[in-house]
């Protein structure tokens, strides 16, 4: 639009590019719509204190039972989601997920 208030293109050029940028936006809405409809089909669960601690007590109870430290392995691999470290290479958080096969 600067550009053709500068004429620097003519309105011909002018309304080819709209014309362009305007396909462009279809084309991208379109790509857009099933990707909106996938996160709506997403469903949310929270989970209670409740839950969390059956869990937990499960998984010690599991962790215990393990034959092999693969198996222990394969046990926290299955909840913990992500460690970070602080600068001084100290655990600075740990998240844990609660996804269907940990819940399991």
């Amino acid at each position: 639009m600067e550009r053709y208030e500068e004429n620097i293109i003519t309105q011909l050029d002018l309304q080819q590019r709209l014309i362009k940028v305007n396909e462009q936006i279809e084309q991208l809405e379109l790509r857009l719509q099933p990707i909106k409809l996938q996160l709506q089909s997403l469903k949310v669960h929270t989970i209670n204190e409740a839950t969390i601690q059956e869990v937990m007590v499960n998984f010690h109870k599991v962790f215990k039972k393990a034959m092999t430290q693969e198996q222990q392995k394969h046990l926290v691999a299955l909840i913990i989601k992500d460690i970070t470290l602080n600068e001084k290479r100290e655990v600075d958080s740990i998240k844990i997920q609660f996804n269907n096969t940990v819940l399991d």
